[in-house]
């Protein structure tokens, strides 16, 4: 490529992270929001307002790929997604913010977000490490196929785990003062994680030479000629 194609792709990708830049904001804005529905349990309202913001998004996404918006097709579809879901537990959520501060109530509120954003970014740094050394040493067709052996891997911790732990952690927060309660709750959460999760992981780890299929690359087929 010549200096000015790199330039270009470099700004084509630059407003592409601008515009995903504005995803983290509209989380931060409904984060109380959607944890004021989740303490009054309107979880069935909540799962119905992420099934019609993933319709939505897909709407516009396919929209879009029709119409060859290209890539921002992609940009478009998580936009519309998470502003969905920001308007939707905005408007019925219980929550409504005041131009009120009292720094004493955020003691707690900023130790707790510490101690998450420390954790998270150990977790990020821990998975994208290995990402980035695969793709450093292997190249990218390799590290395609790892990242998408490990996405089907975490499909039960982002599909099943996540949203139960939800449901779980709202009803132990109420039962805070009862060691005994929450180890029941807790208890009772892995088993039921364990019997959803485990019975297709195993059928899966069985079946994967039957259900994952990769095409031969042109060296290989070259070699078995």
């Amino acid at each position: 490529r010549s200096r000015r194609q790199r330039q270009m792709c470099i700004r084509d990708r630059s407003q592409l992270v601008q515009a995903l830049a504005v995803v983290p904001v509209m989380q931060s804005l409904s984060a109380v929001s959607s944890a004021a529905l989740e303490r009054d349990e309107r979880f069935v309202w909540l799962g119905g307002l992420r099934i019609v913001a993933v319709l939505l998004s897909l709407a516009a996404a396919v929209g879009l790929a029709v119409a060859g918006a290209g890539v921002w097709c992609l940009i478009v579809q998580q936009l519309v997604l998470f502003a969905t879901l920001a308007l939707g537990a905005a408007a019925t959520s219980p929550y409504r913010p005041r131009l009120r501060l009292d720094p004493a109530r955020l003691t707690g509120h900023l130790r707790f977000a510490r101690d998450t954003v420390g954790t998270s970014l150990v977790f990020t740094l821990q998975r994208q490490a290995l990402v980035m050394m695969l793709g450093y040493v292997l190249g990218a067709g390799p590290l395609g196929l790892f990242s998408m052996a490990l996405r089907l891997l975490r499909l039960p911790e982002l599909g099943v785990a996540g949203p139960a732990s939800q449901v779980v952690f709202v009803r132990m927060a109420r039962r805070s003062n009862d060691p005994v309660v929450i180890g029941t709750l807790y208890l009772a959460a892995l088993r039921l994680l364990a019997l959803v999760i485990l019975p297709g992981m195993f059928c899966l780890a069985g079946f994967a030479p039957c259900l994952l299929y990769t095409s031969p690359s042109p060296r290989d087929k070259r070699q078995s000629r």
